[in-house]
């Protein structure tokens, strides 16, 4: 069995797949085949649209990329992966794009804290060097972010000076 240290051989399918059942690999397989085509992936939203698709979204597309809705759950799922040798990652979609903020600071704030508990849940989980992945526009307007990298693009403020910024305000709060 591999370890968390170990290096995972994909050349070698059977170590790979040891841990998954057939239904899993044919639904992998299924997912992967269905979203080789554009028409597919370009209508994909539309699809979700259509009342009881999430009868059929769920135990598929969903399942294939969630690692769980509960703590229970995401401590299922990082057993497993830990068994096959592979870290867990989880990424929150919890983002902007420009143009789209507005509104109450609340949304950063909830977004930061929803963020952060579920760092707390992947720890708890027993996760072996977990990683959390997720956009900065969850936690800072976009609009904001694309004016830092604009002033870090033309060089008028330094990543070292823009770091400790905002360091300091969040250690002030």
């Amino acid at each position: 069995t591999p370890t968390s240290t170990s290096h995972i051989d994909f050349s070698d399918h059977r170590t790979v797949f040891q841990h998954k059942t057939t239904s899993d690999l044919l639904r992998s397989l299924a997912i992967l085949k269905l979203c080789s085509f554009g028409s597919f992936v370009d209508n994909a939203l539309p699809l979700m649209r259509i009342p009881g698709a999430s009868l059929v979204a769920r135990p598929t597309f969903y399942r294939q990329f969630v690692g769980g809705d509960t703590e229970q759950e995401l401590r299922q799922t990082s057993e497993l992966l830990a068994k096959a040798g592979i870290r867990l990652m989880v990424c929150p979609a919890m983002e902007e794009d420009e143009g789209e903020g507005g509104g109450s600071e609340d949304k950063y704030d909830y977004n930061t804290e929803y963020i952060t508990e579920i760092g707390r849940m992947m720890v708890r989980s027993g996760a072996v060097r977990p990683c959390l992945q997720f956009k900065v526009t969850a936690m800072l307007p976009a609009d904001l972010v694309v004016r830092l990298t604009s002033l870090l693009a033309e060089g008028r403020v330094s990543l070292q000076h823009l770091a400790e910024q905002v360091a300091g305000a969040i250690t002030s709060g």
